[in-house]
Parts: C-alpha cells; sequence; structure tokens
C-alpha cells in the first residue's frame, strides 16, 4: 500500500462515491478544466453496483493509450483517498495508490500510520541511536597505541584489520561482508575474539554503521549484531591516520620482540589458536556426516592433550576418523545422532592412546580447501613467528 499525505491540492469538496461495501472513496482531480479530467473520472468511477465502470483495458482503448501511460496520467492528474481510514499520527486520509490498492485496502481495518510519517519516525529514531553510539565514543578515554597491546591484542587486531579494513584505510567493514577468507578457524572463536576486541576498546563501533542492526533499548542503551556494524580504531593522537598505525603494527609484530618480551603469552596464544584449529575441523568433519556436536570442556579436554605430542595436521588424521566412526555407528545402530556424535571425544582419545603406545606415526592431514589458513593464523604464525603455517605441521615445541 503507498502512503502520502494529501498536501496543496487544487480542489477539495468533490462528491463522495461509494461502493457496494461501504468503503468510502474521493476524487480530487487538480484541474477540472484539464483534458485529463474526463481520463480521471471514468478511471475512478463506479457503477450503480459499486463496481468500476471500465476496465483499465477499456480505457486504454477508447483513448488510444497504453495501461501504463494511463496509470501515469491518473496519478498526476488526480487523487483519491479514503474518507474513512486515516493515519493514526497526523491525521491525514489514506490515499490509494491504484484500483488494485484500493480493493486491497478493503480488507483492513482501522487506521495505519502513513509513509511520511513512518520516516520521520525512523529519521528521528536513526538520530537517536547515532547520539547513543557517539556518547559510547565521547566517554571512552583510552587512546590505541601499538606500545600498549599485548600479544592477543596486536594479533587479534592487525588479523581484523587485514580481514575487515575499508579500501581508503579509515575504518572497518562490517565483518561478515568478507566471506573470501576465515578470519579466524572457528566461526564462535571469530565472534568472542571480536567481542574481546571491542570490551577493550581497542575498536569501536562507527557511527556511520547500518542503523538497521541497531535497537535502542529503553534504558538509553543499545543492542546490535556485533558482526553486522562497522568499527573504527580510537588511536592516540600520536598516529597520523591508521595507516601509520598498521605500519607501526606490522613492524611490531614482526621483529620478533613479543617472542623476547613475551614468550608465555606467545605460547598460550599459539595452543589457543591451535586447539581452534582443531575444533573448526571438527565441526566441518561432523557437519559433512549431519552430525551436530557441540565441543564441551570434554573434547576441549582431550584436543588439548593430543596437542601436547602432534601437531594439528596430525589431529586432523584423529578427528577425521573419529568422525567417520561415528557416522557408521549411527547409520548401523539407528541411534539418535546426538549420540552418535557423542562418541567423537572417546575415538579421538582412544585413538592417541594407542598412538602412543604402538609409537605408530601418524599421517599429517592436509588443509581442506574450505578451511584455508585464517587471518589470525597468518598474522600468529606467519608474521610474528616466521614461518609458513607452522602452526598446522609443526608442534608447538617446535615452533617456539
Amino acid at each position: 500500500m503507498s502512503w502520502k499525505k494529501i498536501k496543496n491540492w487544487k480542489n477539495r469538496g468533490h462528491p463522495v462515491l461509494k461502493d457496494k461495501n461501504e468503503m468510502s472513496l474521493e476524487l480530487d482531480i487538480f484541474d477540472l478544466e484539464s483534458p485529463n479530467a474526463e481520463l480521471c473520472q471514468l478511471y475512478w468511477g463506479f457503477d450503480d453496483e459499486g463496481e468500476f465502470k471500465l476496465s483499465v483495458k477499456q480505457i486504454s482503448e477508447n483513448f488510444g493509450i497504453s495501461s501504463a501511460e494511463l496509470l501515469k496520467i491518473v496519478k498526476s492528474n488526480c487523487c483519491a483517498f479514503s474518507t474513512s481510514v486515516f493515519c493514526d499520527c497526523c491525521g491525514e486520509a489514506y490515499v490509494y495508490a491504484n484500483r488494485s490498492d484500493y480493493i486491497n485496502q478493503q480488507k483492513y481495518n482501522g487506521n495505519i500510520t502513513c509513509e511520511d510519517c513512518i520516516n520521520e519516525a525512523q529519521q528521528s529514531e536513526s538520530l537517536r541511536k547515532k547520539a547513543a553510539i557517539q556518547a559510547i565514543i565521547d566517554n571512552n578515554d583510552y587512546e590505541l597505541s601499538v606500545g600498549a597491546l599485548t600479544v592477543k591484542q596486536a594479533v587479534f587486531l592487525y588479523a581484523l584489520i587485514r580481514h575487515s579494513a575499508n579500501e581508503n584505510l579509515t575504518g572497518l567493514n562490517e565483518f561478515r561482508l568478507n566471506t573470501s577468507e576465515l578470519f579466524s578457524p572457528d566461526k564462535d572463536y571469530s565472534i568472542k575474539v571480536l567481542k574481546e576486541l571491542h570490551d577493550q576498546d581497542t575498536i569501536l563501533i562507527d557511527p556511520d554503521s547500518e542503523l538497521e542492526h541497531i535497537t535502542l533499548l529503553e534504558n538509553g542503551g543499545f543492542q546490535y549484531y556485533i558482526d553486522r556494524v562497522k568499527w573504527f580504531l580510537p588511536l592516540s593522537n600520536a598516529y597520523k591516520n591508521m595507516n601509520q598505525f598498521i605500519s607501526e603494527l606490522d613492524n611490531s609484530i614482526t621483529s620478533m620482540s613479543f617472542i623476547d618480551d613475551a614468550y608465555e603469552e606467545v605460547v598460550e596464544l599459539c595452543k589457543e589458536v591451535s586447539l581452534q584449529e582443531c575444533i573448526g575441523y571438527l565441526n566441518f568433519v561432523l557437519s559433512k556426516h549431519q552430525l551436530n556436536f557441540n565441543p564441551g570442556e570434554k573434547t576441549i579436554l582431550a584436543i588439548n592433550k593430543a596437542l601436547e605430542r602432534y601437531s594439528v595436521s596430525q589431529v586432523y588424521n584423529f578427528i577425521w576418523r573419529a568422525g567417520r566412526d561415528a557416522a557408521a555407528y549411527y547409520m548401523r545402530s539407528h541411534v539418535p545422532k546426538k549420540q552418535a556424535a557423542n562418541t567423537v571425544v572417546g575415538s579421538i582419545e582412544r585413538q592417541i592412546e594407542r598412538a602412543e603406545a604402538n609409537d605408530w606415526e601418524v599421517t599429517a592431514y592436509r588443509r581442506v580447501y574450505s578451511l584455508q589458513q585464517s587471518q589470525v593464523s597468518r598474522v600468529l604464525f606467519n608474521l610474528l613467528l616466521h614461518t609458513d603455517d607452522g602452526g598446522f605441521g609443526l608442534t608447538i615445541d617446535k615452533l617456539l
């Protein structure tokens, strides 16, 4: 349905036309002397039964014009509005866009809000959203500088910049827009990293974000989809622009200084990312078998134990076999999918125990196409540790 406010009409008070259902329609022709006045009257004219006298096709043929031309002329020369349906906000009458709109309107009861009022409300809400975001920015006293970043912050932030920075290097695009490469090995982990950076004020919501993804709350705050807003960096005044900050951040990460100054933090981050590599692959394998699984503490404990001796690429081997066996168990025994998926952890543990007891040489698997090396992994293992995807093919003790 099309709404607009009735403004600056040349004529008012023309006869009211009523259909058989007592729906009232008033027709205002802007210029009664216009040669198009008759065409408007025919288009909106009713017979005694409340039906339109002539079809659009008949009128078009009588005047030697197309149906599209007819509708264009009618819209430009007259306005048909309801005498029973009005806007709840401004009180203006409902304006029919065409005959179909008139017929469809009979299905509705009561008043509605017109387009002008809807637009005004939306504009007002948008201003309040921008004000709420700006208030957060104004109250933030954190100044981002490379020297103050921890290992995790530096790696995560640089990975996010490489993943989501806009072309002009003035801010970060919506996280979800980059579908061509992975930010981290696992989707849930990616969201966790984003929240972590935001909670630490390392990134702030950009007021130029798409506001439909932001909802105002009654307490004056707002909530939002974290992967659907833009971000900017609250840079210290020491930086002329984001490009200068990125250059300094790159130098800091590649200089090996983190290994010298924060060795234990680097080790812990390597373990964390390696774990997420395995969880991401576990979810991938089980999804291929249409088995849903939510890795918990038991799964994390089993994978971390495996990573003490084996590389991520070798743990892929255990995971793939466990997924295959779970799928076979489901097909063979007709158990619920959840029960079949829950066998994965035990299977991984048994494989590790047998491999260690027999001192087997565990075959390393390759990365799958849909789980290529992520930006977090590239920044950590390629740039900071100067390896070629070392976190995938090497154990932690051989990396550092």
